[in-house]
């Protein structure tokens, strides 16, 4: 039987000519029952709609900041590092495969990608933007730092998760701040208010992490449980 196929956002830099991908998305994927590639960035609608035609599903990975511009903000001195290409290339690629409801999987960056794609806005740098901001951006990527608390139910028809309350890794220093239309928040950080999560409920699977769930799958249910239900939503697709 053919494997799903994944494409990856890739995180590499265009300035040095590097196109990479973290070796721990692979293997979540791999442990899913899908096959991943990694797709190259482009700026042209055909070749995006090329890429979509090959893939069953596609994942928004991590990197790095999103260009203010493109959700009306001016740039602040705690901003990161941009990438102008990458922006231009996901947000086509994302707005064409919600248009296509191909399912999209979407950690970290990839969900303040798919939060500016549809007319939200970022909070440029949590610790400064944020009073009293928990510590969102760790040494240690793998391990459970922080509870995050499930604040809409129907993220359980979705993703088998474990408990209302779950322990997850972070590794950012930007979060959702104006939720996007269409858009529903299921996971939030109690302590400081930070979005967590967000989903699409009128898509079969559109559901962003601003935790790395994919460092989490050797050890942690849940993470695992995300996979899943991401592999599972393109059966029969």
């Amino acid at each position: 039987m053919r494997k799903k196929v994944v494409g990856i956002s890739h995180s590499g830099d265009a300035a040095e000519g590097v196109c990479r991908i973290s070796q721990e998305y692979i293997n979540s994927l791999i442990g899913a029952g899908v096959m991943p590639i990694i797709l190259p960035s482009a700026t042209d609608e055909e070749s995006i709609e090329q890429m979509l035609d090959m893939c069953d599903g596609i994942l928004l990975s991590g990197g790095p900041d999103i260009e203010p511009a493109r959700y009306g903000e001016q740039k602040i001195e705690k901003c990161g590092d941009i990438s102008a290409e990458r922006d231009a290339f996901e947000i086509l690629l994302t707005q064409m495969a919600v248009k296509k409801d191909k399912p999209v999987l979407a950690i970290c960056r990839g969900v303040q990608m798919l939060n500016v794609c549809f007319g939200g806005t970022l909070w440029q740098d949590v610790p400064s933007q944020i009073e009293k901001s928990l510590q969102h951006s760790t040494v240690e990527k793998k391990l459970a730092e922080h509870t995050v608390d499930i604040v809409d139910d129907k993220i359980f028809d979705i993703i088998d998760i474990t408990d209302k309350k779950i322990s997850v890794n972070s590794f950012h220093h930007q979060a959702v701040k104006k939720l996007a239309d269409g858009f529903k928040i299921f996971a939030v950080s109690k302590e400081d208010g930070v979005i967590e999560g967000i989903y699409m409920p009128e898509k079969k699977f559109v559901v962003g992490f601003q935790w790395h769930p994919e460092r989490m799958t050797e050890y942690d249910q849940n993470a695992i449980n995300i996979f899943k239900a991401f592999s599972d939503s393109m059966k029969n697709f």
